[in-house]
């Protein structure tokens, strides 16, 4: 199930467009995240496309799941995704806590 809800992120469309030649993208992030999706949800994890700004070459993602994963997530941008420049990703478990509490 956590699978299939990282597999329906909420995907924001691209600002400014891709690339010619298929750059950055949401749909090219959303490609590129696909194969790591499923260990992502069998760890319990789970996984959000918040932004992808072609201009700026940034992707932002939501992210709740083990610590380790986040470099491959971040490899996998880099070096399937022409254009990546920058990837944060936001620690969405910390977020929810911090909401919870206030």
């Amino acid at each position: 199930a956590a699978a299939e809800a990282a597999a329906e992120a909420e995907t924001p469309a691209a600002e400014g467009g891709a690339s010619e030649g298929g750059g950055l993208s949401t749909a090219a992030v959303e490609a590129s995240l696909a194969s790591l999706l499923p260990a992502i949800g069998e760890l319990g994890g789970w996984l959000r496309i918040e932004a992808v700004v072609h201009a700026e070459g940034l992707v932002r993602l939501a992210y709740s799941g083990p610590p380790k994963l986040r470099r491959s997530i971040e490899f996998a941008l880099r070096s399937d995704v022409d254009g990546v420049r920058t990837v944060e990703i936001r620690d969405a478990a910390t977020d929810a806590a911090a909401g919870a509490a206030a």
